[in-house]
């Protein structure tokens, strides 16, 4: 089951959720499990999957388990792909001033950080 928060382009410029790690928007707006993230599931692959609803959880995996690293894992909310990458909304404690952000991570194919890699990401379940 994923979770959504259909709202999430809404939510561009606002104060960062929680303690304004990229995990806390997710679990705060589309309900994902809150507490371990390493229990979150990999579910669907997002390139190339049309069927994605607008602010569906998706997130870097590990061999099908969020890695919950200090640095190369992220989780954010879909809005949207073309054939070279996906268009999330997310917070990162040192981006954006404090607020939600908008942004195009391109597909690599698995090159350099999976944080960056459009390539990387999955449906969170």
């Amino acid at each position: 089951m994923p979770y959504i928060y259909s709202s999430a382009e809404s939510l561009v410029n606002h104060t960062k959720a929680g303690s304004g790690q990229c995990v806390a928007l997710v679990q705060i707006y589309a309900g994902a499990p809150h507490g371990a993230s390493e229990n979150w599931k990999q579910g669907v692959k997002v390139r190339d999957n049309t069927d994605i609803a607008v602010g569906t959880a998706i997130a870097t995996f590990i061999d099908g388990r969020y890695p919950n690293l200090r640095t190369g894992n992220h989780a954010a909310l879909y809005l949207s792909q073309d054939n070279r990458g996906v268009w999330v909304v997310d917070q990162n404690i040192p981006k954006y001033n404090g607020k939600i952000g908008k942004r195009y991570i391109r597909f690599k194919g698995g090159v350099g950080s999976a944080s960056n890699d459009g390539d990387q990401y999955y449906v969170i379940e």
